[in-house]
């Protein structure tokens, strides 16, 4: 359960802050606290249904896409990145590099 609830973090993380969102914003989103989005992207809990179906709708992402580690999961990541960072101009690539290091720290 530790690795599931590491992987999901990092998942909310990541698709947290390629939305632009700080957690604060996420928080006020899902009609929960600050500190639960907190709890949820460092493993120390995790949502409810009704707010893990909110989150997905929100990040706009499926649901499984939080719930599994696989090779076509991660690849359906890879492929809304890869199309996120298509719209991006150039000045920002730098930014979107920086972002995606946070990750790996």
């Amino acid at each position: 359960m530790a690795y599931f609830a590491e992987d999901f973090g990092k998942k909310v993380k990541a698709y947290r802050k390629l939305k632009n969102l700080s957690q604060e914003k996420l928080a006020e989103k899902l009609d929960v606290a600050m500190r639960t989005i907190n709890q949820w992207e460092n493993g120390k809990a995790h949502p409810k249904q009704k707010s893990f179906t909110a989150l997905c709708k929100f990040l706009e992402i499926p649901e499984s896409e939080l719930l599994y580690h696989s090779p076509i999961q991660e690849n359906s990541f890879l492929n809304q990145v890869n199309n996120i960072c298509a719209q991006i101009s150039p000045t920002r690539h730098k930014q979107v590099i920086e972002i995606l290091k946070t990750f790996v720290e």
